[in-house]
């Protein structure tokens, strides 16, 4: 985000307003021209209300420079994510996975029965998860 102050403010109001943007847990770069003093921000800015800033007295104008969900963003990523579970099966990148299983397993032969059941109706991915006995002691 970038933050351009108006000329001939007081150094108390820009260092007011500087502390209460790094309260948000971002960075601030400086650049006091000729004319013009403008603040750039460094860090996840999403929280910040750019109508709230716009609105104060010293502020000329404010510029969000990047996209919000950068670990999702395509701008960012414009690769598809793949994850390969085993040589035939991967999620992500058109390949389409359908992931089924029982809630617990008791046996090794059930197991195997569900196994069966679930590549038969066209899952790639078995999940599963063992039952185990509680025993007093």
């Amino acid at each position: 985000m970038i933050i351009a102050l108006k000329k001939d403010i007081r150094k108390e109001e820009q260092e007011h307003l500087i502390a209460w943007l790094e309260s948000y847990g971002v960075r601030t770069h400086i650049s006091e021209g000729e004319y013009q003093t403008v603040v750039g921000l460094v860090g996840d800015t999403t929280r910040i209300d750019t109508d709230l800033i716009s609105g104060l007295d010293i502020v000329q104008s404010v510029t969000r420079i990047s996209e919000p969900f950068k670990k999702a963003n395509r701008k960012f990523h414009p690769d598809d994510t793949v994850v390969r579970i085993t040589d035939r099966a991967a999620i992500g990148g058109g390949h389409f996975q359908l992931i089924a299983g029982p809630c617990s397993v008791e046996t090794e032969e059930q197991m195997e029965t569900v196994a069966r059941a679930v590549q038969a109706s066209g899952a790639g991915i078995l999940r599963r998860r063992f039952q185990t006995a509680h025993v007093p002691l």
